[in-house]
């Protein structure tokens, strides 16, 4: 769906027909739809597009089109079509509408509490907003003293909340930006939200994929990782009492 209140313009979609002169593997009319399965491509023919068949685009490359999963359906998340059994129907913008599902926001939100109206978007309550209502770290009851630069939070509980990577590529591969949501409603966001961009390279090209947040006693801290999270991890609640804890949540969901 298109965000509310901003002017898209019109046209401009990323369209394609599979051309009728196009054969399958199967050796009938169609378009095959191909999937990366241990570095080669390898076509689904119980999936192939037939001829004229409408064809929405997330990009064009290397010669294949990522299908949009929101338009042709879920089966076809991970689906590609060779270009050359294509042709394409946005040459001209002005001809071409903009399909709303290729300019879907993650969860389908066009505004905070509000979904978007193309039957593929979710429409889950826990992510309705608002993301976060506060940039930074979880400062309830602080105040700001221009003096030190900085706030002062009597009888709070932050405490340090070390993220560290686990996995076998942790020097290799890179988690950043990570974000750290921290709410008092134990809701999956809403809160205070802080931005992690990233650990300081090692050597080059190395990286120790270990961020540094600050967190809150008492509080539900929501850890958002880009791309797909790492398979091992570790956190740590550093300089805290035998009796104090957090709650970590981890968000699993498609990636970005």
């Amino acid at each position: 769906p298109f965000p509310a209140g901003v002017d898209h313009g019109a046209g401009g979609g990323l369209e394609y027909a599979c051309l009728n002169q196009s054969v399958t593997v199967a050796g009938v009319p169609g378009c095959d739809v191909f999937f990366m399965d241990a570095g080669d491509w390898v076509p689904q023919p119980n999936l192939a597009l037939g001829p004229g068949h409408r064809i929405v685009a997330i990009r064009e490359d290397g010669g294949m089109i990522r299908l949009d999963p929101l338009h042709h359906g879920w089966a076809l998340a991970r689906g590609w079509v060779k270009r050359v059994d294509c042709n394409s129907s946005s040459q001209d913008p002005a001809l071409t509408e903009q399909p709303e599902s290729q300019h879907a926001r993650r969860y389908g939100r066009v505004k905070v509490g509000q979904f978007g109206t193309h039957p593929n978007t979710s429409r889950l309550d826990a992510t309705a907003g608002p993301v976060y209502t506060v940039p930074g770290i979880w400062r309830e009851g602080c105040t700001f003293v221009s003096d030190w630069s900085a706030y002062r939070c009597p009888n709070a509980k932050h405490r340090p909340l070390v993220i560290e990577v686990m996995d076998f590529n942790h020097m290799d591969r890179r988690w950043a930006p990570v974000t750290v949501e921290v709410n008092d409603k134990w809701a999956p966001q809403g809160g205070a939200m802080n931005v992690l961009t990233g650990p300081a390279m090692m050597l080059p090209g190395k990286r120790l994929q270990t961020f540094h947040a600050l967190g809150h006693a008492g509080l539900r801290h929501n850890i958002y990782f880009s791309a797909d999270p790492p398979k091992h991890l570790r956190l740590h609640m550093l300089n805290a009492g035998s009796d104090e804890g957090m709650v970590v949540c981890i968000y699993y969901g498609v990636p970005n």
